[in-house]
């Protein structure tokens, strides 16, 4: 829709806080046709303005249209739709304005506003003006200056489209307008012919061999073919969810299998299953075999299977404070690893390696470091011992070492 920009000159009698802008209905303006404002129009009006959020601005001699300074002569602060007594306006002046006011220096106000250009219907309030001098002496080279930018604004556009509309045709710049509309009318024709014969194409020619389908065979042919093969496809479908369903089952079972046998052989804890075992015995059952069931028990570990040696293995000297604290580091580890790791043939294999820490008796202090390892099923000992480096004749634990045991994927840690 085309907008006009008006203006209308209305006299005014001191400095009213609240006095009537446009009146209802049918508004004369001197020098153009009449514009109109009723309830419809009023209240978009007032809509607007609360959504601009600032108050509207009373400038002097619409300077705030001509790219001048210009300063406010007042400020709009509401706009009141009073119906048939029209659209009025609560104002704060300046004190200036009031002055130029009182003293009749300035004597009329002029709204400056937007009506459609084919119904005459007021669509915006721009501004408002005091002013002395007539609209057709104000405005009328400034709508002039709009409606030829316009204009301009139009055509440049149009002549953009039709450029774009000849490439694409594929016609030559220098085509008119004649060359255009025939090849758009030649176009419209072909598009036409090719629905019609789309219509008539049931499927193409590699659809048709894959069916099995005779050459020319019409649309019920191909939809008895095609509903001959859906019934043994819905029946695998269902095949195959059952299929799956039941590998989930048995998968659950085994998961359950496995983690009941690692706590009845006490090759795990609870609270080990829980942070990484159950989920490994669900994901990679056989993983979980040789990493989790391959665990001897404490005691076969701790047993000394040499001829004629001692029962126990507990008289390495250091190691003895570290013995009964040992079954607690295993079920219940600092860390657990999975070190990657090369063996005598060169060949890499993957060890689970436990790191716990064991305290002194008092339970005050950090007594020593415990390393241990499943291998290739076999459980082992990797160190159990205090941790300590001698500097300037002091023993100081050796944090270095403790690090170098910290290696791979790390599949637990507390407080992780």
């Amino acid at each position: 829709m085309n907008h006009l920009i008006l203006s209308v000159l209305k006299e005014m009698t001191g400095a009213p806080t609240e006095f009537q802008l446009l009146p209802w209905g049918k508004i004369d303006i001197s020098g153009d046709e009449p514009a109109y404002l009723y309830d419809q129009e009023a209240a978009a009006l007032i809509e607007e303005f609360k959504k601009r959020g600032n108050d509207m601005v009373i400038d002097y001699e619409h300077q705030t249209m001509q790219d001048v300074q210009a300063p406010a002569a007042g400020w709009i602060k509401r706009l009141v739709w009073k119906g048939t007594e029209g659209l009025w306006v609560a104002v704060e002046w300046t004190a200036k304005a009031a002055e130029y006011l009182k003293n009749r220096e300035y004597r009329y106000f002029s709204p400056v506003i937007w009506v459609s250009a084919k119904e005459r219907r007021i669509v915006l309030l721009e501004n408002v003006a005091l002013t002395n001098q007539p609209k057709i002496n104000n405005l009328k080279p400034l709508m002039a200056k709009m409606r030829h930018e316009d204009e301009n604004k139009k055509q440049e556009r149009e002549a953009i489209m039709f450029e774009k509309l000849k490439k694409l045709l594929g016609l030559a710049n220098e085509a008119g307008d004649d060359k255009i509309e025939e090849a758009v009318t030649q176009l419209v024709a072909k598009n036409v012919k090719l629905e019609g014969d789309a219509a008539k194409v049931v499927a193409c020619k590699e659809v048709m061999d894959a069916l099995g389908a005779k050459e020319g065979a019409g649309k019920d042919e191909i939809v008895q073919i095609v509903a001959s093969l859906k019934a043994p496809l819905d029946v695998a479908k269902t095949l195959s969810l059952e299929v799956a369903a039941l590998k989930t089952k048995i998968a659950a079972m085994e998961q359950e299998d496995l983690v009941a046998l690692a706590l009845k052989e006490g090759k795990t804890s609870p609270e080990e299953l829980d942070k990484w075992g159950r989920d490994l015995a669900g994901k990679a059952p056989e993983q979980f075999r040789q990493i989790v069931l391959a665990i001897l028990s404490l005691r076969a570990f701790l047993e000394n299977k040499t001829p004629g040696a001692e029962s126990w293995k507990f008289y390495k000297l250091g190691h003895g404070p570290s013995i009964p604290v040992m079954e607690e580091m295993l079920l219940a580890p600092y860390e657990v690893w999975l070190t990657p790791q090369k063996n005598e043939s060169g060949q890499i294999r993957l060890s689970k390696r436990y790191i716990g820490f064991w305290k002194t008796a008092d339970r005050e202090r950090i007594g020593g470091l415990g390393v241990y390892e499943v291998v290739d099923g076999v459980f082992q000992g990797v160190t159990n011992f205090t941790p300590l480096k001698v500097k300037k004749g002091k023993a100081l634990p050796d944090i270095g070492y403790v690090e170098k045991q910290r290696a791979g994927i790390l599949l637990y840690g507390k407080g992780r």
